[in-house]
């Protein structure tokens, strides 16, 4: 399996190459340190090999003597002997019997004349007693080197070419005994000793020969670091897991294909990415497209490369009429509209869905498939949509509008497009008709696998994923990195767009509050205020794109509400299928309360606040804009928090509404005065499943 990795920061790229390298350069020392070793070895072997020499009355230079066969003649003083701990071959514990030997010429040398089992310490207790008389002694001469003064364990080996004596400092056992002795100590050879005890011979410890072992556990060390430092930045492939529980979890494009999930949820991330306080300043200074990508690349990592999701991501808002993408425009002192329409349909839905039709064909065209997206639109998603996805391959797109219930240039939009596999379907119902038409589809699950249906409205987790990062954009121009944390007044029927806002504080957005506007339907107003998500009829109003009483995306935050807990989600939402009633605990309602705040405007509202807002500034604001300014300015905020107001589209597609708020239509830009001459291609079916299916399947 390839292992994709993502660009490390410098700080632990520089310790792991410091371990790295540090590891390598230990092995390839003790290497060398064996090649070394070996050539110690055969200077031993060729000394000891030697024939032996009598020590002279003066050692200038020891060094020439380490390991030299010797002879020496003299007398023992057992009366200065000393014991040092030792083992003996067979593991039995002892001590090494260490005796001056003086010699006629008044010289003394430490002689190590073998192995006595404890007992033996007493020399009384050795068979043979004490060695008296002028005795030559021919041995191993070594140098009293450690100078620690700690007795060392010996262990006794007649193999003096590969084992190395370890031992206390014998001069200080020479000083023990008021002893000068010559800076030689000598091994006594086997058949030296006089009588039976102590046994004689070399008693050395074995020479370290393990440093090819040690290279190859430094080599270990270093590839550890290295796979360490790999493992912790490979590429996490986000998993989808969906609210209702039992529907298998997905990656990212599986995710963006499926839109709903099989058991009837809908697909949110299993975890929040988060992004660090300190990362803050570094993102208020890139553009938009730059922020979108690194706000939106843990959500896709290991679906896409980030070179790959960078140029979907720069190519779809490249066909925003400015490098801003969303703008901010000052209203006031600390209020603010975020300006959501500059795409090519004038509406917010364009952030999301030019980079959606993008990503479906990307996908496509790596599986060598294709998809027939079913939607459903207020107004606004539908025409977004069919421009993301008109004339791209593998795509066939079915719009499904309410008929009459969206205004005019909402529908020319849609319905102008002469593409060929673009469908535009006017349903006799409302918005919340056609959206139950498109989940009937979805939850057909053999008709949905043999049209392999895909979604495009913000059931799609790519929807509300895009949608994030106006949030982070405009709370980063607003001093978030310096902790100044903005309201922002969301306009919404759906729950989509607040949702995103949701996800970005979740996310480390410092962010106030979020102040979720509703018009007369008013379904989240009630949840959010008073626990009561009941479906009730849809009132058409001049913010059609609001008039909705089944908010699908409120079914991702009743997730959270519900610890996560996607069974017991389900049960709740069959429920509120069957009977249109759910009721919600005052315990869940306390987790969201103090961040989302819920705010219902009257039509007259809307037209009143379209007016002042234009007389106090000379801007236009449209319908769905004034709910969410009216609510906006109704939340009390400290001095120096800045009101942001989502303007979620271009007050030309209400030219109605506009003409009764100000007594003139609005501004019109060249491309929508367009549509309203194009010729329209629509065709209107009943509220009915079975009609829907069959259009869609002659369609293709």
């Amino acid at each position: 399996m390839k292992l994709s990795i993502r660009k490390p920061k410098l700080l632990p790229l520089l310790i792991t190459l410091v371990a790295v390298v540090t590891c390598a350069s230990l092995g390839v020392w003790q290497l060398q340190r064996m090649d070394w070793k070996q050539g110690l070895k055969d200077r031993i072997a060729e000394r000891v090999g030697s024939e032996a020499i009598s020590v002279p009355s003066v050692i200038d230079t020891p060094v020439d003597w380490e390991y030299q066969p010797v002879t020496v003649t003299g007398v023992f003083d057992h009366s200065k002997e000393s014991y040092l701990a030792a083992q003996s071959t067979n593991g039995n514990a002892g001590f090494q019997v260490v005796t001056p030997l003086t010699r006629a010429d008044g010289s003394t040398i430490l002689i190590n004349r073998g192995w006595i089992p404890y007992e033996m310490r007493d020399p009384k207790n050795r068979p043979e007693g004490q060695v008296e008389g002028e005795v030559t002694i021919t041995g191993l001469g070594r140098l009293p080197w450690l100078q620690t003064g700690v007795a060392g364990m010996l262990i006794y080996d007649a193999d003096p070419v590969t084992k190395i004596f370890f031992e206390a400092d014998l001069e200080t056992m020479a000083a023990m005994h008021d002893v000068t002795v010559l800076p030689i100590f000598i091994d006594a050879a086997a058949d030296q000793t006089p009588g039976d005890w102590p046994k004689g011979g070399q008693t050395v410890l074995k020479l370290v020969d393990n440093h090819e072992t040690y290279a190859y556990t430094w080599f270990i060390f270093g590839t550890i670091a290295f796979i360490v430092f790999m493992l912790a930045h490979r590429v996490k492939p986000m998993t989808y897991i969906s609210t209702r529980g039992t529907a298998e979890p997905l990656g990212f494009q599986d995710v963006v294909l499926a839109g709903l999930a099989r058991d009837g949820g809908l697909y949110i991330p299993q975890n929040w990415p988060q992004i660090a306080p300190g990362d803050l300043p570094r993102l208020s200074k890139l553009s938009y497209s730059d922020l979108a990508v690194e706000i939106m690349y843990p959500f896709v990592e290991g679906a896409f490369t980030k070179e790959e999701f960078s140029d979907l991501v720069h190519q779809s808002y490249a066909t925003f009429d400015t490098d801003e993408v969303t703008p901010l425009r000052e209203l006031g002192k600390d209020e603010y509209l975020l300006e959501l329409y500059h795409g090519p349909t004038f509406a917010f839905k364009d952030v999301a869905l030019q980079l959606l039709g993008r990503l479906f064909e990307a996908i496509l065209a790596r599986r060598e498939g294709d998809t027939t997206i079913v939607g459903a639109t207020s107004g606004d998603t539908g025409s977004a949509a069919i421009a993301a996805c008109q004339g791209r391959k593998g795509i066939q797109i079915f719009m499904l509008h309410p008929n009459g219930r969206v205004s005019d240039v909402q529908r020319r939009q849609m319905t102008t497009v002469a593409a060929n596999n673009v469908f535009n379907i006017a349903v006799d119902g409302t918005f919340d008709d056609c959206q139950a038409l498109v989940k009937a589809l979805f939850n057909d699950h053999a008709f949905r696998d043999a049209n392999n249906l895909g979604a495009v409205n913000s059931i799609n987790w790519a929807r509300v994923m895009a949608q994030i990062v106006y949030y982070f954009h405009a709370a980063l121009k607003l001093g978030a990195a310096d902790d100044v944390r903005p309201v922002f007044s969301v306009p919404t029927g759906n729950f989509g767009d607040v949702y995103a806002g949701y996800v970005a504080m979740q996310m480390g957005l410092p962010v106030d509050k979020l102040v979720v506007a509703t018009n007369d339907n008013d379904i989240l107003f009630r949840a959010l205020s008073a626990g009561d998500y009941s479906r009730r009829e849809v009132h058409a109003t001049i913010s059609p794109a609001m008039d909705i009483q089944v908010s699908s995306n409120f079914e991702r935050l009743l997730f959270d509400m519900f610890d996560r807990n996607g069974p017991a989600l389900a049960e709740v939402m069959d429920r509120f299928a069957d009977t249109g009633d759910l009721k919600i605990a005052e315990d869940k309602l306390a987790k969201v309360r103090d961040i989302l705040l819920p705010h219902k405007v009257g039509e007259a509202e809307v037209l009143a606040t379209i007016k002042e807002v234009h007389d106090r500034t000379g801007v236009e604001i449209d319908p769905h804009t004034a709910v969410g300014m009216t609510a906006g300015l109704r939340v009390e905020r400290a001095e120096g928090v800045p009101l942001v107001v989502l303007s979620t589209a271009h007050p030309a597609k209400f030219p109605d509404a506009m003409e009764q708020a100000l007594g003139h239509g609005p501004q019109t830009p060249e491309r929508l005065k367009a549509v309203m001459n194009g010729e329209e291609r629509f065709d209107t079916l009943a509220d009915d499943v079975d009609a829907l299916k069959a259009y869609v399947t002659d369609g293709q």
